[in-house]
């Protein structure tokens, strides 16, 4: 199972993916959220594998993000 958390501050753009990503059955959306901060603050508990993230959010981009990700979660993959 891989367990995925869904970054875009676009809300049809994260329901969308939960839709298409829902549709296998080796998949887990195990979050959707709109900002870098808010992936920062969910990860101790979602505990993703993947990370689908958006560069442009506000409050913490997903530059910004993915280096806070890497620096504290070295093992979960993240893709812009």
């Amino acid at each position: 199972m891989i367990r995925v958390l869904i970054a875009d501050d676009q809300e049809l753009i994260r329901e969308s993916l939960k839709i298409v990503l829902s549709a296998y059955p080796d998949i887990e959306v195990v979050g959707a959220v709109s900002d870098g901060t808010e992936v920062l603050e969910t990860l101790p508990t979602s505990k993703p594998d993947v990370i689908l993230m958006d560069i442009r959010m506000p409050k913490m981009d997903g530059v910004l993000c993915t280096k806070a990700v890497k620096e504290h979660y070295p093992n979960i993959k993240v893709i812009i």
